[in-house]
């Protein structure tokens, strides 16, 4: 289904959505009943968080805590919208959060973790960019979490 004038497209999964646009896309998947992950390639629109924020509120209201991995190593550009509904979201729900990594290979992705812990006050978001390093925080947290409870409806 498209969105909007940006000619988004949204679609549903087993486990999640996905989103794309002509020049970008994501995917939001739910691995087990509190870790998330999301992959973003190319450029970022604003309209792909928010089509992610309302599954991922979904998710914190049904089991009150998250753990999130945003896989970006392949994402070039972001719109200001973006950045600024996922900042909000954070923001938001920073208490209800066990952890939010970022793999990243742009140092224009990497800004985006310095911008949103200075908004936030805190340091909650951490910048990786070490694939496996990022599968292994990844993991750990998958193996910490009980199996999927899916919320995402």
């Amino acid at each position: 289904m498209a969105r909007g004038d940006t000619n988004i497209e949204v679609g549903e999964t087993a486990d999640g959505l996905w989103v794309a646009g002509a020049a970008g896309r994501g995917r939001i998947a739910q691995l087990s009943d509190t870790v998330v992950r999301i992959d973003v390639e190319g450029h970022a629109y604003g309209e792909f968080a928010e089509a992610m924020t309302p599954l991922m509120d979904q998710l914190v209201n049904g089991h009150k805590r998250l753990y999130l991995a945003i896989d970006a190593e392949g994402m070039a550009s972001y719109d200001a919208r973006f950045r600024y509904v996922w900042t909000e979201w954070i923001k938001r729900y920073e208490g209800a959060l066990d952890g939010l990594v970022i793999l990243f290979r742009s140092r224009v992705v990497q800004s985006v973790v310095v911008i949103i812990n200075a908004v936030t006050g805190g340091d909650l978001v951490e910048a990786c960019d070490d694939r496996d390093a990022f599968e292994a925080r990844l993991a750990a947290a998958v193996l910490r979490s009980s199996p999927a409870a899916p919320v995402i409806s």
